[in-house]
């Protein structure tokens, strides 16, 4: 299989060197992106961490289609080498799992009956939704299910709608809000109220928009980064490829349904994962409530307060014994169901990050989460 891919590989190298008349000088890829007909996982097989910019940091890798519902293998691409760490586990069985009853005998010597027996449905089983944990600070997968399903990400979308404008935007600017940032926004949405001439620096729409996930304020930000919501959509789609999100393409700001608009649970974590590195998306994320002053078009001095829709930090939702969840994104859409990405401490101060996708109701996300990180193992 490695030899195949490495074949397929150089054939797709061939092809964009040939495209690109024949240039080599930056080496075997211009970008991770040049490649992504190929599953992020196969390209890791075959890539050094050094020859693209996608992997010149350690992140947590799935080996395979991304496709099981229990602990598995993962290996970890590393920057300061070509190799690969691994870590497998290759038990048939787990602690889920029923014997099938058998002829048993009873203490008389005839066979005891098990035609009535029926398995009891196991309270902690997941079900059967995108899903995945890994712990941030060994780069080990704990759990995934459906890693690389393309799915609608609802305002997970904002996790690069903020990664976008921290890594291109100033954050002590003043941004004049304009009609714009109403743009695509249905009655039925979220906003934080914003109207047309308030003026508010970018790091309070920022704030704003992932403590209270308003939908305005991502376009609002893209306005101002971008120079149009178009241009910037366009910046997050490069950032994906970027990151190596290969199974990610953004049609809008905010994540509200719209056509062609999908992720996956691994490129959400990619994308969280990048979000962490800075300080300011750590504080919001992490923030139960959110007090903001800002200037109305008036030249009014206004303050305003948003409440965290994580229920973690609302005290609605309460995290397994020995996990404390300390932070996050939330999302809900028709289309994407009850969604959410935390990031999580264990007892011993070890990182994970979690993500839960198209669950029916926000009461089956936070026990479908919870789940998850019990798969923790304190």
């Amino acid at each position: 299989m490695m030899n195949f891919k490495r074949n397929l590989l150089a054939v797709c190298c061939a092809s964009v060197m040939i495209l690109g008349g024949c240039s080599s000088q930056n080496g075997i890829f211009i970008s991770y992106s040049d490649i992504n007909l190929l599953k992020s996982s196969d390209v890791q097989d075959v890539v050094s961490a050094t020859k693209a910019d996608a992997f010149t940091k350690n992140i947590a890798v799935i080996s395979g289609d991304g496709t099981n519902g229990g602990t598995k293998a993962s290996h970890v691409i590393s920057s300061e080498s070509d190799t690969e760490d691994s870590a497998t586990d290759e038990s048939t069985a787990s602690d889920d799992t029923f014997d099938t009853p058998s002829a048993d005998n009873t203490a008389d010597g005839s066979t005891a009956d098990h035609s009535t027996v029926q398995d009891v449905p196991d309270p902690n089983a997941l079900s059967d939704t995108p899903a995945l944990l890994v712990c941030k600070s060994t780069n080990e997968v704990i759990y995934y299910n459906d890693a690389f399903k393309e799915i609608a990400p609802a305002s997970l979308t904002k996790l690069m709608t903020a990664l976008v404008a921290l890594k291109y935007g100033v954050m002590s600017d003043e941004v004049t809000l304009t009609a714009e940032m109403n743009y695509d926004i249905t009655p039925a949405a979220q906003t934080c109220g914003f109207l047309a001439g308030d003026k508010v620096t970018l790091e309070t729409l920022l704030r704003s928009m992932i403590v209270y996930s308003g939908n305005e304020t991502a376009n609002a930000i893209a306005v101002h980064v971008g120079g149009n919501i178009s241009h910037f959509v366009e910046m997050m789609n490069n950032e994906a490829a970027r990151l190596g999100a290969v199974n990610t393409h953004f049609s809008n700001t905010n994540g509200l349904d719209i056509d062609n608009h999908y992720s996956s649970v691994y490129d959400l974590y990619l994308i969280f994962n990048e979000c962490m590195k800075y300080d300011i998306f750590v504080k919001a994320m992490e923030t139960a409530e959110l007090e903001i002053t800002y200037t109305d078009s008036s030249n009014n001095s206004r303050t305003a307060y948003f409440p965290t829709t994580n229920y973690y930090l609302k005290g609605q939702a309460v995290s397994p014994e020995g996990v404390t969840v300390y932070g996050g994104k939330t999302g809900t859409t028709d289309n994407a169901g009850a969604c959410l990405i935390c990031y999580a401490l264990d007892t011993y101060g070890n990182e994970y990050i979690a993500v839960s996708m198209g669950n029916q109701s926000k009461d089956e996300l936070y026990s479908q989460m919870n789940k998850i990180l019990s798969k923790i193992q304190n």
